[in-house]
């Protein structure tokens, strides 16, 4: 009975498999759907195998991760690096131009994933999904930091500039997360579930923002000394 089972099993994994829209069928399913859907043993054993016949997918994954992690390493070196120069030396300006290069691989390749998803009508689709928004927004501070950093002294000098590449790293840290939650299903299922919680407490935590202003302003009008 239970190789009767494992064969039927089988049978129906092979049948889901060869249905020639697939993918584009699982991303015409509302988000919270999608997401549950794609961590069933089923469909996530039927993407694996997928993936697993087209070396240049498991290529251009593992690609995908290397850049991301190499981008965000050379971020936070500029980030660094920049600050006080009153001139930007030789090896500033390879490493504002390798973080360029990036930044444009990365913007083509979300406008090619867009421009795709729009042939397929699911253009609205790409936009629902957090992560691409996520990946828009880490990719254009990116752009604002390089284009900050080749700026002048001033501008590289000022709190704006540190404040910009604080606020920068920290999307291409969740690119990072994005990234590398394709890579299991517990992944997936962990990155899920804290974007669940932290969608579940946004309300809670803008409350607790409003009160430590409120405390913050109480506590600077009583503490405040007018200097003569």
């Amino acid at each position: 009975m239970l190789v009767a089972h494992g064969i039927k099993k089988r049978s129906v994994a092979l049948a889901v498999g060869k249905l020639p829209n697939l993918v584009p069928s699982l991303l015409q399913l509302p988000l919270k759907v999608q997401e549950r859907v794609v961590v069933s043993p089923l469909v996530a054993e039927l993407l694996d195998a997928k993936l697993a016949d087209r070396p240049l997918a498991l290529l251009v994954v593992y690609g995908d991760l290397f850049l991301v992690i190499m981008l965000l390493v050379l971020v936070l070196l500029a980030a660094k690096r920049l600050q006080g120069d009153a001139m930007l030396q030789q090896e500033d300006r390879l490493l504002l131009a390798v973080i360029s290069c990036i930044d444009v691989y990365f913007f083509s390749r979300e406008l090619f994933q867009a421009r795709t998803m729009s042939s397929l009508k699911l253009f609205g689709q790409y936009f629902h999904n957090r992560w691409n928004i996520i990946d828009w927004l880490a990719l254009s501070f990116t752009a604002a930091l390089v284009i900050s950093g080749a700026s002048g002294s001033y501008v590289r000098d000022s709190i704006g500039f540190r404040c910009l590449g604080a606020f920068t790293t920290s999307l291409l840290w969740l690119k990072v997360v994005g990234a590398i939650k394709v890579f299991s299903v517990k992944l997936a299922t962990f990155v899920y579930s804290l974007s669940i919680i932290m969608t579940d407490i946004l309300d809670f935590a803008l409350i607790l923002v409003m009160m430590m202003l409120m405390f913050a302003g109480m506590f600077h009008l009583l503490l405040f000394k007018t200097v003569e």
